[in-house]
């Protein structure tokens, strides 16, 4: 990119040199479109040989509750959780979702009940809400509010090694720059690491102005490759979808009739 602005810049400089020479200028914008070429070419080589971060799963056979993006709907997944909770033993489940569903996710592949889990929501967006602002353009340190957040409903380091051996979670991403689709098998060392990693599939604007970088991948919010992050290895038969909107298909959403729009997002 640098490059091509590099050169741009120089053809600007001497187009007026160029203009009784439109070989020059051919050769010169040939040679841009070139080295683009080269550079698309060199960041797909370059992802191609890494491998996607993913780990062996502990539940092959276990069924997946996938969660969609959300905004500012993700209050409806607590209600669909409190029952989920209420009527189900949930132990050894896959936990999938994108942007604000990869919160809730988190929440239930900690085990969380439904007050520490809106608890845990309403702290960590409450330092948001509070800015000039509000919680838009945040930057990445704003993930630290999730780790106070984290801390006062008495989730340590400890406790998120430990819930690794009860529930397999995966955040979907999108890696730039070929907008390509990450399902990170998130088996998180301590609650910073966890923290930062459900941010990463939150990175879209309004709300934040800058990408996420983890395990050397630069990432955005999952939404823009993908409705639903489904690990590849879970039988889709498998799959529970959770979504706000009425506008996908999921196996649990609102009625039509109760249909959300873009603004209530």
């Amino acid at each position: 990119m640098l490059l091509i602005r590099l050169l741009c810049n120089i053809f600007s400089l001497f187009r007026h040199k160029l203009n009784h020479n439109a070989s020059a200028a051919f050769l010169v914008f040939y040679f841009v479109l070139r080295a683009r070429a080269a550079i698309r070419k060199q960041n797909k080589k370059r992802l191609g040989a890494c491998k996607p971060y993913t780990s062996v799963a502990s539940f092959k056979d276990a069924p997946c509750i996938a969660f969609s993006g959300a905004g500012m709907l993700f209050m409806y997944f607590q209600g669909i959780c409190a029952y989920l909770r209420d009527n189900f033993e949930l132990n050894n489940i896959t936990y999938s979702g994108i942007s604000m569903g990869a919160h809730t996710a988190t929440c239930m592949a900690w085990q969380l009940s439904t007050q520490q889990s809106i608890l845990f929501s309403l702290k960590w967006s409450l330092p948001m809400f509070e800015r000039r602002i509000g919680p838009y353009l945040l930057r990445s340190c704003h993930w630290k509010a999730g780790e106070t957040a984290a801390q006062y409903i008495g989730v340590d380091d400890a406790a998120v090694r430990e819930y690794n051996r009860t529930s397999d979670l995966y955040i979907g991403c999108t890696q730039l720059p070929l907008f390509t689709h990450t399902s990170m098998a998130a088996k998180f060392e301590n609650v910073q690491e966890a923290i930062y990693a459900v941010t990463c599939s939150m990175r879209i604007f309004p709300f934040y102005c800058v990408a996420g970088w983890y395990k050397r991948m630069c990432l955005i919010d999952g939404g823009f490759s993908a409705l639903f992050s489904i690990p590849s290895h879970v039988p889709r038969e498998r799959v529970i979808k959770i979504t706000p909107s009425t506008r996908i298909t999921a196996d649990i959403q609102p009625s039509s009739a109760d249909c959300f729009t873009f603004m209530d997002a």
